[in-house]
């Protein structure tokens, strides 16, 4: 559990089997794309999306779907990000009417896919070390706060920590790691 963005995600490349979201895609439109390859990269195998189909709607529907900003064309954004097999299919109830929702199921290539779930760095995408309440990138000297038990890895949560290394490196605090 950690809090994060869908456009940089703080997970290492193919963590994750499958990736799940729920009207999470919905209120993005126009970042679509960024999410969907996103998503591609932390997934493993499959990913399963219950999202607002724009394509399906009617025409009353989609007028309310753009003035709301909703997603659209998510097939053609998994396709290409690299998606294969990629399927969308009507749910017979919504909960909204004006909201017709879909499961869209998209397959990625994973014959040479290894899977490590790991946090990275959202926006460099290298791997953090967790040290008391806090993540910390070697590599860029980011620091993520830990708030709550809930690792904070936005972006906008990093901090630059560069006496970090000193500390992590001194023998009064290797027995913590």
């Amino acid at each position: 559990l950690c809090t994060a963005d869908l456009k940089a995600m703080p997970f290492a490349d193919s963590s994750f089997d499958v990736v799940h979201t729920s009207h999470a895609i919905e209120p993005n439109g126009g970042a679509e794309n960024e999410i969907i390859r996103e998503i591609f990269r932390v997934t493993n195998k499959l990913a399963i999306l219950i999202e607002p189909s724009y394509e399906l709607a009617s025409p009353s529907q989609r007028e309310r779907m753009n003035s709301l900003g909703y997603c659209k064309d998510l097939v053609n954004s998994a396709k290409r990000a690299g998606f294969i097999n990629c399927l969308c299919l009507p749910l017979d109830e919504s909960l909204n009417i004006d909201n017709p929702s879909a499961i869209y199921i998209f397959e990625k290539d994973a014959s040479n896919v290894q899977a490590a779930p790991v946090f990275c760095c959202p926006k460099y995408k290298c791997e953090l070390i967790k040290f008391q309440n806090f993540y910390f990138s070697p590599k860029n000297l980011s620091a993520y706060p830990i708030i709550n038990d809930t690792p904070c890895l936005q972006i906008e949560n990093a901090i630059i920590a560069s006496k970090v290394p000193d500390i992590l490196m001194s023998d009064d605090h290797m027995s913590i790691l």
